[in-house]
């Protein structure tokens, strides 16, 4: 099952998304790409909201007469001071809140880095207004955050995280190891363990997080050059990352949802029109291998089922430690049990398998593989 991922804003054919003053796109916009409107406008989606296949006729992404047209531009910057509050808003929806994670503490190891990326809109001003000053363009609202932070270092975020990606949580995978593992500290003084802070909010254009996370690679490798350029002078050992954490945010269940969505649509069809709608030929139906529930212990994360929510994490799923298992924690339970955040470990080796795979991304290309 192909699961597409529906833009939650509307589209603009007269603008291109910009990365601001961090590194430069690394292709060239193709003049004809889709663009997107100032997604300020329309209800956040957060992971509450269902995805549905795209194909081409969904009145979500159709233009009716009479809508205002606005362009909108991503400015990508380092991390300031101005974006704390942002951020924090921002990492409501990182991890579970019941974990207690000391956010601030997180932000503030983020920022100690200079590899961490921004997602900004900034403030361009009301048609016919005076125009906004640079401090005012750059003081605009956050919409998303990647970086990462020494996990070997103790701090009140790696205090808080330790103990729920220690514990128990559901997981298919019960014969291998947990987090225990490459968390250990005498395993972390020997292998350097980073953890990756990915998040955004759910209606930014997917393409944008697949080149966030390619610049993050590629910086952190220089990053690391610079370092161990230095230490060398000084006669010391730069140890790198040797292990990477991610939480994957992913929802269960995704293909029974996208089926009921189609039934759905399929009776508005119906009443509409009064006939019953034809089924494309030679469309199959999703495969149900497991019971419908994340709460259930024999549902697993797969390709097939399970929808990610940041595209470009599923090259984390496939190049992931393998013998560490892969645990699921709900995100919300008062919103949805099917949403959840799912750690992956990867090592070192892999990662220019990843980076290579997310650049093929068909978002991340505008269609050219």
């Amino acid at each position: 099952l192909k699961l597409q991922f529906l833009y939650l804003i509307v589209r603009d054919e007269a603008h291109t998304p910009r990365m601001g003053k961090r590194r430069a796109v690394h292709r060239e916009q193709d003049e004809d790409e889709e663009e997107h409107v100032d997604p300020c406008d329309v209800p956040d989606a957060e992971v509450e909201a269902p995805m549905m296949e795209d194909d081409g006729g969904d009145a979500a992404n159709q233009v009716n007469p009479g809508d205002e047209m606005q362009e909108i531009a991503f400015d990508v910057n380092e991390m300031e001071d101005c974006d704390h509050d942002g951020v924090f808003h921002v990492l409501q929806r990182w991890c579970p809140q019941q974990w207690c994670v000391d956010l601030d503490d997180v932000i503030k190891r983020l920022a100690a880095w200079p590899i961490t990326s921004i997602v900004k809109i900034p403030h361009l001003g009301a048609a016919g207004a005076a125009p906004v000053t640079q401090a005012e363009e750059e003081d605009g609202e956050v919409y998303g955050v990647l970086g990462l932070f020494d996990f070997r270092q103790a701090s009140s975020a790696v205090e808080t995280l330790m103990p729920p990606l220690r514990n128990p949580a559901i997981t298919e995978e019960v014969s291998k190891n947990d987090l225990s593992k490459i968390l250990d500290p005498a395993h972390m003084e020997k292998y350097r363990v980073a953890m990756i802070v990915n998040e955004r909010m759910t209606n930014l254009p997917p393409e944008l997080g697949a080149q966030l996370m390619v610049n993050l690679f590629e910086e952190l490798e220089e990053h690391e050059e610079g370092e161990a350029a230095q230490a060398a002078q000084n006669g010391r050992t730069y140890q790198p990352f040797e292990y990477f954490i991610t939480m994957m945010k992913v929802r269960m269940n995704a293909d029974k949802e996208l089926e009921g969505l189609e039934a759905e649509e399929a009776r508005i069809e119906e009443a509409k029109t009064g006939k019953k709608p034809v089924k494309p030929a030679g469309k199959k139906p999703a495969k149900r291998a497991r019971p419908a529930t994340a709460g259930d212990e024999t549902l697993a994360i797969d390709e097939e089922t399970t929808l990610f929510y940041r595209p470009e994490e599923i090259f984390f799923f496939r190049n992931r430690v393998e013998d560490i298992a892969v645990k699921r924690y709900v995100l919300d339970e008062e919103k949805s049990t099917n949403v959840c955040v799912a750690p992956v470990v990867i090592h070192r080796s892999k990662l220019n398998q990843i980076i290579k795979g997310i650049k093929t991304l068909d978002d991340y290309w505008g269609g050219e593989a």
